[in-house]
């Protein structure tokens, strides 16, 4: 099974009634430096980005209701 297949199984299995609880969850992200400072320079919110991001990458309604954490 490939990487991609697994990680969406593994999204899949997650209770629906935990996506709507509106919790957040921290996450330790490495980007190298001359990028963090670039993106820092330009205002970039990485939680906001890598959000949206993933989103998009799992198929998961940009609309939802469930964006408490987005800042």
């Amino acid at each position: 099974m490939s990487n991609k297949s697994s990680f969406h199984k593994l999204i899949s299995t997650v209770r629906q009634n935990d996506f709507f609880q509106n919790k957040c969850g921290e996450k330790t992200l490495t980007v190298p430096k001359w990028l963090a400072e670039a993106a820092e320079k330009e205002g970039v919110n990485f939680s906001q980005l890598l959000q949206f991001a993933l989103r998009e990458r799992l198929g998961i309604n940009k609309r939802s209701k469930n964006t408490a954490c987005l800042s």
